[in-house]
């Protein structure tokens, strides 16, 4: 499954603008402090977000979180429930790109490392909480301390767990 490619059609590409401003509304609103390390403009980011987090759903046959809570740095759910785990997924439109867990979130079970931009991504593979969040795989890319893993690092869905 890894290398899967994934185009969210129209409906969904709706879905994904409406969680996008919704989640990023309710932060400005909330005054969340704006984490952003680059100068994307933060709706493109949230975007980006919800967009490979519906991508990896679609794939794996599960609902994304539809949730707008009140700090998102406080959500123990994670981006989906598959398989009865918790996953965190990340994206990036870097094809070498890097699995990257910040430390100060909290751990999940999983994470899922989707490629691409808005509305298509490539599914790269996962990792178990604990084999990505562990002081081996602390790395500073410039922006601050945080776990990482590189692809060939990175497992299938049939051997995750």
């Amino acid at each position: 499954m890894i290398g899967a490619q994934v185009e969210l059609n129209n409906a969904e590409q709706r879905l994904a603008r409406f969680m996008a401003r919704s989640r990023m509304d309710n932060a400005i609103k909330r005054g969340i402090t704006n984490a952003q390390v680059g100068s994307q403009d933060r709706f493109d980011i949230d975007l980006e977000g919800y967009g490979a987090e519906l991508a990896f759903c679609k794939l794996f046959n599960v609902y994304p979180d539809m949730s707008i809570v009140a700090d998102p740095s406080a959500d123990r759910t994670g981006d989906a429930i598959w398989m009865g785990k918790t996953v965190d997924v990340k994206t990036t439109k870097y094809k070498t790109g890097r699995l990257l867990a910040v430390r100060w979130k909290e751990k999940k079970d999983l994470y899922a490392l989707m490629i691409g931009t808005f509305p298509k991504y490539e599914f790269r593979g996962m990792a178990t909480g604990d084999e990505l969040i562990k002081q081996e795989n602390l790395t500073d890319l410039g922006h601050g301390e945080g776990y990482a893993l590189g692809q060939h690092q990175l497992k299938g869905a049939t051997n995750v767990y």
